[in-house]
């Protein structure tokens, strides 16, 4: 018999305080067998696997599977995106497509002081990666333009040593002859 939400986020609130990470990921996945549909014990799961060093296949499987069944529960989203943003060169492109839209998703759910501890965190990230994560970004459009300054993703201006005023040269149309 499948538990009720309310039971099932009482199971959740009770593991997060077990002692043993490993206890835990027993608890969440004998939770998860009652309840498949319980997209923050995913989210948990995930947690708790990076953790202890799980394979990044089994952190990303469960980190999937939350997205899956929570896909715009802004809260969720935005936890999605604090955890899995740092492991970002580590993670398969269909979960690093689904953490730019949950990190979009879930942005007004992350406060201030959430925002610069995950700045810091994406600072140590590498700077292909970050590149990556600013190319996605780009691709949102100007929803993602504040997250991008917040988070110190903008390329620097000036880097090639031109003008920083100049306004980009666009290509003309293709000419056909």
């Amino acid at each position: 018999m499948a538990q009720t939400p309310v039971a099932a986020l009482a199971q959740r609130l009770a593991l997060a305080a077990s002692a043993s990470t490993a206890a835990r990921i027993d608890a969440l996945q004998n939770l998860l067998g009652s309840t498949p549909l319980a997209s923050g014990a995913w989210l948990d799961l995930a947690i708790a696997r990076a953790k202890v060093g799980a394979p990044m296949e089994d952190v990303s499987s469960a980190l999937a599977m939350s997205a899956m069944t929570g896909p715009n529960e802004a809260r969720l989203m935005a936890g999605r995106a604090a955890f899995g943003l740092p492991y970002w060169e580590r993670l398969p492109p269909d979960v690093r497509r689904t953490l730019i839209n949950d990190l979009v998703g879930g942005w007004s759910a992350i406060g201030p002081g959430e925002r610069l501890a995950l700045a810091d965190q994406i600072a140590l990230v590498p700077d292909p990666s970050r590149g990556e994560m600013l190319a996605a970004l780009l691709l949102v459009g100007k929803p993602a333009d504040p997250i991008i300054k917040a988070l110190d993703l903008s390329p620097e201006a000036g880097a090639d040593g031109g003008d920083e005023t100049a306004a980009p040269v666009k290509p003309g149309p293709a000419e056909t002859r």
